[in-house]
């Protein structure tokens, strides 16, 4: 039997089913993380992986932004971490898993072309492709240092070549649970 706790009322009791009120009513808290809690957490996953220790830049920027990476990034290599948006799946009226989806970034300036970026041209060149690769090790199955369900990683794309960068996209599913209250 599941048991809902209703919050912001004089009593505040433990209830064994679910009532009228309940499942009319709106839910005014929740316990579980928010997507920012989650971006923070990639990062810093990322920031403590001996993989990723050539990287200079990482950091979280809001998708909307994503236009502005080549007057952000000043120092690289780098790794942008941005939410791409996810799916819910509530079973019950209490629990939500959410199935976020986020965008980890590599970059790399061009200072040759576009795929010389890409691959790096000599053994002391790190490319995006091992960014790529790192990544993929530091994050796929983490726990993120957090209570989530899943992180896994879900692929890869481009996402510019430009006369002064190349980036790349290795996206990353992580599912959390959410816990709503009344």
């Amino acid at each position: 039997m599941v048991e809902f706790v209703f919050i912001n009322t004089p009593d505040s009791e433990h209830v064994d089913t679910p009532d009228a009120e309940f499942v009319s009513g709106n839910p005014s808290g929740y316990s579980g993380y928010s997507i920012e809690e989650i971006e923070d957490a990639i990062v810093e996953t990322l920031e403590a992986s001996a993989w990723l220790n050539y990287v200079k830049t990482i950091e979280r920027m809001p998708w909307d932004r994503i236009n502005d990476l080549e007057k952000i990034l000043t120092r690289y290599p780098a790794i942008v971490v941005a939410y791409q948006g996810g799916a819910d799946n509530n079973d019950n009226y209490a629990v939500c898993d959410h199935r976020g989806q986020f965008a980890i970034m590599c970059a790399h300036k061009n200072v040759r072309s576009p795929s010389a970026a890409a691959r790096g041209i000599t053994a002391a060149e790190t490319g995006v492709f091992v960014m790529l690769n790192d990544v993929l090790r530091a994050l796929n199955f983490s726990s993120l240092g957090l209570d989530i369900i899943a992180c896994k990683t879900i692929g890869i794309r481009p996402i510019a070549a430009t006369e002064s960068m190349t980036v790349f996209s290795r996206d990353v599913e992580v599912t959390w649970r959410m816990t709503y209250y009344i």
